[in-house]
């Protein structure tokens, strides 16, 4: 198996767990690994697959997390199927003309710059951008926050890359 079917299939597994057991991992969004009750660290760990390190057991923990926000079947605004953070950045911008506040705009920049750190500072702040998303109404895949997150310190930036070109391909349409 590839690591998307690794994903996929874990993410199958958690869209099985039961409502008590999604509420504990609703509850402890933003924690790390060292912050999380007896209860909820033994029920995390029942369902990640053998082969991830520790380094990266924090970004399976916070992608886990977000993906439990929202209900097994609930969709984004228009029916649409959840959506990785960085498409749901793109109907935010289309819906409204283009304009993402500054404050909404300068939040993104800040966070495209941050690091993951183990100490939770870069998921505080990747959690802050996905609530807010979720306030609009867009439903997030914890599917694709996990590949984001996987790649998001790689050498090339590629996942910033792509964030900074899906927030500014409308300023080139408008010119």
């Amino acid at each position: 198996m590839n690591r998307k079917e690794i994903i996929d299939q874990y993410f199958d597994r958690i869209d099985t767990l039961s409502d008590e057991n999604r509420i504990a991992l609703r509850r402890s969004c933003g924690k790390m690994i060292n912050e999380l009750d007896a209860y909820t660290l033994s029920m995390f760990y029942r369902y990640i697959p053998d082969f991830v390190v520790n380094n990266s057991l924090n970004k399976w923990l916070l992608a886990t997390c977000i993906h439990c926000l929202w209900n097994n079947n609930e969709k984004s605004q228009g029916e649409v199927d959840r959506l990785s953070v960085e498409d749901a950045l793109k109907f935010y911008r289309a819906e409204n003309n283009s304009n993402i506040s500054e404050s909404f705009e300068k939040r993104i920049h800040n966070l495209l710059d941050t690091p993951w750190d183990e100490y939770g500072f870069m998921a505080d702040k990747y959690l802050k951008i996905v609530k807010m998303l979720r306030q609009k109404g867009y439903a997030i895949d914890g599917r694709c926050i996990l590949e984001d997150l996987l790649f998001w310190d790689s050498d090339s930036r590629i996942v910033q890359r792509r964030w900074a070109k899906t927030l500014n391909s409308n300023y080139k349409e408008e010119e």
